[in-house]
């Protein structure tokens, strides 16, 4: 499948990494479907892709019936062949003084946002014998800072699914990968100053997808240090040409 062919689905298109994710590959010519729930900010990410390649959907990643009519309506007409689960909020508060509702908007969007994705796609993959998923994870389920404890414990969460799910697609004849990918901090809305421009970052999804495989699904990912599969040389060699050409 040549780049142009291939049909990426991501979520939290409207800002930040999600947007400069969708540019970078629009710029690959890879067909880009964005998830998100502003349309004005979708408009500006339509705006800065490549013509033709990227559209939107308004889909709140959180309500699995949107996610799931919505993946149908999509597949009617065309495959997905990558999944990036971009989505998340970052609600910094205090655990003692914040509402119980900050903690379920925060679970529900950042670990079911995935779930729902992962769950309305990954049988579509399966039947059509390919699919890459890549799960946005954080450093905060590692060493969490002040004000984050849903954060984290959502980010811990997608890390733990990952691998679960990981283990259950293995058993799939089709050519099926997912991993966890770290970008580290980075100059959002959700990030810090001196972290990352998001455009910096969105370069790196090519090399990441090219060393994805059955091989080493499951797989945590940090920034742009991504280890090939423990394969001989001329079997890495063919992976990263047969993905963009299968």
């Amino acid at each position: 499948m040549k780049p142009q062919q291939k049909t990426a689905l991501i979520t939290g298109c409207g800002t930040g990494l999600g947007k400069a994710l969708a540019i970078a590959l629009t710029k690959k010519g890879v067909r880009v479907i964005g998830f998100g729930r502003d349309q004005k900010k979708l408009e500006t990410t339509l705006a800065a892709s490549e013509e033709g390649l990227f559209r939107y959907f308004l889909v709140d990643v959180s309500d699995a019936t949107q996610v799931e009519k919505t993946v149908h309506e999509i597949t009617l007409s065309q495959n997905i062949d990558i999944l990036i689960n971009n989505a998340a909020i970052y609600p910094k508060a205090d655990f003692l003084n914040q509402p119980s509702s900050t903690w379920h908007s925060t679970i529900e969007t950042n670990l079911f946002g995935v779930v729902n994705s992962c769950r309305a796609i990954a049988p579509l993959m399966i039947n059509n014998g390919f699919g890459r998923i890549i799960n946005l994870g954080s450093y905060a389920h590692r060493q969490p800072g002040e004000n984050s404890s849903a954060y984290a414990v959502s980010k811990a969460a997608v890390h733990t699914f990952t691998r679960a799910l990981a283990c259950e697609l293995k058993h799939s004849p089709a050519d099926i990968a997912i991993c966890e990918w770290i970008p580290g901090p980075m100059q959002t809305e959700m990030g810090i100053e001196s972290g990352n421009n998001p455009e910096l970052v969105a370069q790196w999804i090519s090399p990441l997808l090219e060393v994805m495989g059955k091989d080493n699904s499951g797989q945590t990912y940090n920034r742009n240090q991504f280890e090939e599969a423990p394969l001989p040389f001329p079997r890495r060699l063919v992976q990263k040409i047969c993905f963009w050409r299968r």
